[in-house]
């Protein structure tokens, strides 16, 4: 089942432990993914996989990639767990948490797509983000901690 609102819910545990990911990497990006659950209120968030960015740091341009050797580790963990993927997540370093180009070219429509902004190693800023199938709307989503 899959959400129509506009809403992901965190525990408080999962909530900062992104954000520790994302401190402990800047200034380079963090990427990471959220598993849990859909339903017809919201996507909620039951754990969070740490992810190695495998982008090109020599790079202009700040971007996460993600190896898709750990997608299909991703997959077998949330089937073990009897979990969906429900979003992913990565930081903007001494950025804006507002979907970049990047993002938006290479984000899934149905998921989250959860940025957290970062600068001088403290969060400024969380925004999650779902994308329309033909990539050309994206709609801010309600952010819940429990």
């Amino acid at each position: 089942m899959y959400c129509s609102n506009n809403k992901i819910i965190f525990d408080d545990s999962t909530l900062n432990s992104i954000k520790k990911h994302a401190i402990k990497t800047y200034p380079k990006e963090c990427c990471g993914v959220l598993l849990g659950t859909f339903n017809e209120y919201a996507k909620v968030v039951n754990m969070s996989l740490e992810l190695e960015n495998i982008a090109d740091t020599n790079s202009k341009h700040l971007e996460y990639k993600i190896d898709t050797k750990e997608i299909l580790n991703i997959d077998a963990i949330a089937s073990k767990n009897k979990l969906d993927i429900v979003g992913f997540y990565h930081s903007h370093p001494d950025c804006s948490s507002e979907m970049s180009i990047f993002d938006i070219k290479n984000s899934f429509s149905i998921i989250s797509n959860v940025i957290l902004s970062v600068s001088n190693s403290k969060i400024i800023d969380i925004a999650s983000w779902q994308i329309s199938e033909d990539k050309t709307v994206t709609i801010k989503e309600i952010i819940q901690s429990l």
